[in-house]
Formats: structure tokens, sequence, C-alpha cells
């Protein structure tokens, strides 16, 4: 299952804590969710499949690591960052200059 086809999030205590740590809220993961993101499979060394890169209703840019869970049809964040320039170029490249 591509990520774009989850219908939702898997939120426990531990990805909230862990994403709080990065001073990103839940609200704001699904935010981006919501608004048409990018997908780029992660190549990092963590745990997490793939890279959702995109803006919360805020206009923050954010880059959320997420591991999909085909069964339940869900995701499951494990951490995120503020978007570097470079990922939101590809954001840009991808959706055709959008934002």
């Amino acid at each position: 299952m591509h990520p774009a086809q989850a219908e939702g999030f898997e939120w426990d205590e531990a990805n909230e804590e862990h994403l709080l740590r990065h001073r990103i809220t839940e609200t704001e993961v699904e935010e981006v969710f919501e608004c048409d993101p990018v997908w780029r499979p992660n190549r990092g060394t963590g745990s997490g499949d793939w890279q959702m890169i995109g803006r919360t209703y805020g206009g923050r840019w954010l880059t959320i690591i997420v591991l999909v869970l085909e069964e339940e049809r869900l995701l499951r964040a494990f951490t995120g960052f503020p978007a570097t320039d470079s990922e939101i170029a590809i954001y840009r490249r991808q959706r055709g200059g959008r934002r």
C-alpha cells in the first residue's frame, strides 16, 4: 500500500512523546497528510518506510518519517523535523511550484 492510501494514523504515548521532543504535534502530522504531501522512500538508517514532506495549515514545512501498517491501513509516525530547503524544493518540483 502506498502511504497516501492510508486511512489515518496509529498514535500512542511513545510516538506522540517522541514527536513532541522534536516540537511537532499529532495535529501537525495529520495536517501535513491532509495537505497533499510529497512521498519519498526513506533511505535513512532508522525506522520508517517513507518520508512525508509538506506543510501544515499554519504554513510550517515538515518532514515526517512514517511506517506503513498495511493490514490496519494506517501510518505510524516515528519522527519528524523541519523540512530542509532541498526537501521543500523537491515538494515544489513535484507539485508544479505550488505553495
